[in-house]
């Protein structure tokens, strides 16, 4: 989420997104966050928050809250920890693209929650979403890392 575009209010079982109302950008990334929620709700996609409510007029979207924690909160020198994540990220990302034929375009260890608990990855901040994939050069470090440990399986399974 950027940092101005919306705040948040959490409450024990939900959280509130409240989008600023003046200006198209604001506006833009509330359908597009509301969109996401609603088709994921809709088709009961278990990895993404369930939709509870929404007003245009006040631009608030209401949403299951995850127990749980956002992989941003994994502090960066924890290098081992952060990677033993990428293939769950990289299966979410997956059904993503092929359930709503949609690009995330914001992949950062932050916009992932994990669900000890039901040992679930949750992907959440849908302002980037678009049909097509904003940057085909991968600009951050998962995806970087992604590639790295795919290439690597594909040697493993060569060498094989």
């Amino acid at each position: 989420m950027t940092k101005h575009s919306a705040s948040l209010d959490i409450s024990n079982n939900t959280i509130t997104k409240r989008y600023k109302k003046k200006g198209d950008k604001a506006f833009v990334k509330f359908i597009k966050e509301l969109s996401v929620y609603q088709a994921a709700t809709k088709k009961n996609l278990k990895y993404i928050p369930k939709l509870i409510d929404y007003d245009y007029k006040k631009r608030t979207i209401t949403i299951e809250k995850i127990n749980g924690f956002d992989l941003g909160t994994i502090p960066e020198s924890d290098f081992e920890k952060r990677e033993s994540y990428l293939p769950l990220i990289n299966k979410v990302l997956k059904s993503f693209k092929k359930d709503l034929n949609l690009y995330h375009n914001d992949i950062l260890y932050r916009n992932f929650v994990f669900n000890p608990k039901k040992k679930r990855l949750y992907l959440i901040d849908f302002e980037s979403v678009s049909i097509e994939k904003t940057s085909f050069e991968p600009k951050d470090y998962i995806e970087i890392n992604i590639k790295k440990k795919l290439k690597t399986k594909k040697k493993k399974k060569k060498k094989k």
